[in-house]
């Protein structure tokens, strides 16, 4: 019995130095913040402008990212200072840059309404960001085809006030879903000019399900 208890004891032991040596490492490893961001210059600094307006600045540049200005970029990070100027709100080394495309939103008309298709897509997530409608999707391809995403402004879909009424087009080309993918896309709300409501509005966001039936989600818009 003596031995089996010790055994018993030091398994226990053993485990606590486990759980313990994970928990220690655990909590060294650092928090990565990620920002969806405009690409500006500052002087010889490079600087991103978050959907919120806070500016970051960097001297360094993933080697794999080719900076331009104006691009529409995902920045990922772990450390940053906070600014003692006016001029910009932090110092900071990005560990990536990704680039995010950004359309600007169609205005249907006879010519384009029935071109732009209307095949199965899944919104992971839609929100709104500063000026931009952003859309997390998949939707089933091949790999060999290429699929075009676009997101359309109608007049006649327009009943209210408050609410804008957007449609988000996927056109698979008659592409067979082979493999799942998944995307990215930032939609520019200013490209809706005069027909962009005040905020707060609801933003009603329409496609179609993989299922072939209409989905739509309502996006609060806040200040």
């Amino acid at each position: 019995m003596i031995k089996t208890r010790n055994w018993v004891l030091a398994l226990v032991a053993s485990l606590l130095l486990v759980v313990t040596g994970c928990m220690k490492e655990y909590e060294t490893v650092p928090y990565t913040y990620r920002q969806l961001c405009v690409t500006a210059t500052y002087g010889d600094f490079y600087m991103f402008i978050s959907d919120s307006g806070a500016k970051f600045i960097t001297e360094k540049l993933p080697a794999d990212y080719e900076f331009e200005v104006d691009q529409r970029v995902m920045i990922s990070f772990t450390e940053f200072t906070k600014s003692e100027v006016e001029d910009y709100d932090y110092i900071f080394e990005p560990l990536t840059v990704s680039e995010i495309a950004s359309l600007d939103i169609i205005f249907i008309n006879d010519e384009n309404k029935d071109t732009l298709g209307n095949d199965g897509v899944i919104l992971n997530n839609a929100y709104v960001s500063g000026n931009y409608l952003n859309v997390d999707l998949s939707f089933g391809a091949s790999g060999t085809v290429v699929h075009h995403f676009n997101t359309s402004y109608d007049e006649e879909l327009q009943f209210s006030s408050d609410t804008l009424t957007l449609t988000f087009h996927h056109k698979d080309n008659d592409d067979l879903w082979l493999q799942t993918f998944s995307g990215f896309l930032s939609f520019d709300l200013r490209s809706l000019e005069e027909n962009r409501p005040m905020r707060p509005y609801v933003l009603n966001l329409i496609s179609t399900k993989t299922n072939g039936e209409e989905s739509s989600v309502n996006i609060d818009v806040e200040y």
